[in-house]
C-alpha cells in the first residue's frame, strides 16, 4: 500500500471517530442530526503550482447524517494527527486534517526518517 492510500485511510477512520463524538450541541448535530456513515470518493496528491502553495492530499465523499447526506473535502497537510472540521451553509463538511506521515516528497520522507 502506497503512504498516500495509508494517510487516507487513517484520516478517513480519524475523521469518523470525530464525527461520531459530535455532542449534540454541536452545530454539526443541530443542522444535519447523527452520523452515521462516511464514503471517500476520491482523493489525489496535489503539488505545489500556481493554485497550490503547499503540497497536500484532497479527500472527497460524503458524510451521512440522519437528517441529510453532505459532501465533504479534506485537505491532508503534514503534521501531527489532528482535524478541524466546518460545516458551511450549503451545508458541507470543510475539513483539514494534518497527518505525520503525509511528506512532500521522497527527499522530505528520508529526511524524517533518519
Amino acid at each position: 500500500m502506497d503512504i498516500d492510500a495509508v494517510v487516507v485511510r487513517d484520516v478517513e477512520q480519524f475523521l469518523i471517530k470525530e464525527l461520531t463524538a459530535v455532542d449534540t450541541e454541536h452545530k454539526i448535530y443541530r443542522r444535519v442530526g447523527r452520523f452515521i456513515e462516511l464514503e471517500v470518493s476520491s482523493y489525489n496528491r496535489r503539488e505545489v503550482g500556481i493554485t497550490t502553495m503547499t503540497p497536500r492530499i484532497e479527500m472527497k465523499g460524503l458524510a451521512k447524517f440522519e437528517k441529510s447526506a453532505v459532501p465533504f473535502n479534506v485537505e491532508v497537510f503534514q503534521g501531527s494527527l489532528k482535524m478541524e472540521i466546518r460545516i458551511t451553509s450549503m451545508p458541507r463538511l470543510e475539513i483539514s486534517a494534518s497527518h505525520p506521515k503525509f511528506y512532500w516528497d521522497v527527499r522530505d520522507m528520508l529526511a524524517h526518517q533518519r
